[in-house]
């Protein structure tokens, strides 16, 4: 299994090591057609990048994509989602980014405090409120991906946050939304990805790398995808085999580059 592009890596505009370029350059260095800095918004409370830094991220990759024509630099985000109803810490500019990325993740200004903090942390960590926890969860995210139909996946379902893969991996399906083993986290996990890919989801892999080292090393996503049987043709960014070419992020039918 060859890997064509990475989706989701972090810089230090956020919590990454390494800067934008040299990203880059080591997705360049690993042959990669493609990829993205995808950081957080600022509803994450600790690592969020504000618009202004967002767009700041934006001419930095317009003026990479010059220097650097034989790969694709995609503009993406990890979109948090901050309200029960599925908002994004986006809403309103969500449809700046070439790829919408999002994610549940703790230390975010949501709006059901208690349940989102306690709730998932006893449920997680402590075995309690589980089967309430895994259905209030993945309400939220089908909520989100009604409410955002241009998302392009859904990073690490599952980290943390129970969920229900069978009715979110058969939404995402329905939507062309794709769902993500992130090799940081290692979820989904190969049951859950099973699922997915037999509800007929389409999968990316992620290194989810905070240094530019780890850009493009995806080994534990592999092995999850071979130990579920995921057909490669469900892979969005991985192939059979090396072929030449840059993928384009403006081609990709979630894009939304301005």
């Amino acid at each position: 299994m060859h890997i064509t592009a990475d989706y989701h890596t972090h810089t230090l505009f956020s919590h990454g090591k390494n800067t934008i370029e040299e990203n880059v350059q080591s997705a360049l260095a690993k042959g990669l057609k493609t990829v993205c800095i995808s950081e957080h918004a600022d509803g994450h409370r600790l690592y969020g990048v504000d618009k202004s830094r967002l767009l700041e991220i934006k001419q930095e990759i317009l003026r990479l994509r010059k220097k650097y024509p034989d790969i694709e630099i995609c503009f993406g985000v990890e979109a948090n989602i901050v309200k029960e109803d599925g908002t994004l810490d986006v809403d309103g500019y969500d449809d700046i980014f070439d790829l919408l990325l999002v994610g549940m993740h703790f230390f975010v200004r949501f709006d059901r405090c208690f349940y989102y903090y306690i709730g998932n942390i006893f449920s997680r960590y402590l075995g309690l409120f589980r089967k309430y926890c895994r259905r209030r969860n993945t309400s939220i995210l089908l909520n989100c991906i009604k409410k955002y139909p241009h998302i392009f996946a859904i990073t690490h379902p599952g980290e943390r946050f129970f969920v229900d893969i069978d009715p979110l991996s058969k939404e995402c399906a329905k939507r062309g939304i794709a769902l993500e083993i992130n090799a940081g986290h290692g979820f989904m996990h190969a049951q859950d990805a099973a699922v997915a890919a037999a509800n007929g989801a389409k999968i990316i892999l992620s290194s989810d790398a905070h240094c530019a080292e780890d850009v493009g090393n995806m080994d534990i996503c592999i092995e999850i995808a071979k130990k579920a049987n995921i057909p490669i043709t469900q892979i969005l960014n991985a192939e059979e085999s090396e072929s030449h070419g840059v993928n384009h992020c403006h081609g990709h039918e979630r894009s939304r580059k301005k």
